[in-house]
């Protein structure tokens, strides 16, 4: 199994479209604090994607339906545009609103040293207020130490007790290169439980530093990272950064990021939907701008940013 968004996503409702063959897929994004009665609002349906199959990736992706197309009002195509480099932010001149579309290429190194970076939505004048919508390569191959993978797995296994680690790493390892539903694994040293044992995944969960555990990928382990970073969103929502993996292909060259901003209320896809995070913010409403973010140690370069304004949904 995959996740279909790693942000605040439930209660999702599909149905098949037969006029345009298709299934679509939407859900519900609640507020992620018990302060929606103060706000006026307590949640948000999300919008519909189109759910479709990359047999390459053998997996599912999600896009946004063409009918949202039909509220798209003046289009800014940012022209002249220059790298940015590391620790870099560049705003985008002209470029603001609370209700947008933003479609941002970008060119993909195919190095783990990319990123993480991409575009920062809700934007303060002095930029010190932001919500960043990065990508970043990161080697998961392993063995990584101090590090989890956590959840995703499709098998756990007590090792022998007292065993050596070295020995229980190489476990780990031959274990998942043996199964073909393994893409990682996750070692877990003795303490709570005192048994340790191996976790077999059959997706690449987001590593999160942890003492008790040693981490890897069987393969290459070049996987990508879709997040979005809220530390310095502002106002009195979560503060916390939602990441999820995203699935990279070796004829990729580009990174595409699809973002819809309504208010407090972010939706952010990349590659084409083969990863989604719906998120909330709460800034000031004078946060309003779109700029370019790099917090990795190489070069940013863009290749296209397409932006629009959004018109409301509702008839009148």
């Amino acid at each position: 199994p995959a996740r279909y968004d790693y942000g605040q996503f439930y209660a999702s409702k599909s149905f098949f479209d037969p006029v345009k063959t298709r299934q679509i897929l939407y859900g519900w994004s609640s507020e992620e604090d018990k302060r929606g009665g103060e706000r006026g609002w307590q949640g948000h349906q999300t919008l519909p994607r189109s759910v479709t199959v990359d047999d390459e990736l053998n997996a599912l992706v999600y896009t946004p339906v063409e009918e949202l197309q039909s509220l798209r009002k003046t289009h800014h195509s940012v022209s002249d545009l220059k790298p940015v480099g590391p620790g870099q932010v560049m705003m985008l001149e002209g470029i603001s609103g609370l209700q947008l579309e933003i479609i941002a290429v970008f060119k993909l190194t195919n190095s783990s040293s990319f990123g993480p970076a991409g575009v920062a939505v809700r934007v303060s004048s002095d930029m010190k207020m932001m919500t960043s919508v990065v990508v970043s390569e990161v080697n998961l191959h392993g063995p990584m130490n101090d590090t989890d993978l956590p959840g995703d797995e499709y098998r756990q296994y007590a090792l022998p007790e007292g065993s050596a680690e070295k020995y229980n790493v190489e476990n780990c390892t031959s274990q998942c290169d043996a199964e073909s539903e393994c893409v990682a694994w996750t070692y877990v040293r003795a303490g709570d439980p005192k048994v340790p044992r191996c976790s077999l995944k059959n997706n690449i969960p987001h590593p999160n530093p942890n003492k008790f555990c040693v981490s890897g990928t069987k393969d290459s382990g070049i996987t990508g990272m879709l997040s979005v970073n809220r530390s310095a969103s502002g106002g009195d929502g979560n503060a916390g950064t939602r990441s999820g993996v995203l699935q990279l292909k070796k004829s990729d060259s580009t990174v595409t990021l699809h973002i819809y901003v309504d208010h407090s209320m972010i939706e952010a896809l990349a590659q084409n939907g083969r990863t989604a995070i719906t998120s909330h913010v709460y800034p000031d409403a004078s946060a309003a701008g779109v700029a370019l973010v790099n917090f990795g140690a190489d070069t940013l370069t863009p290749i296209s940013i397409d932006v629009w304004d959004v018109d409301s949904c509702w008839l009148e």
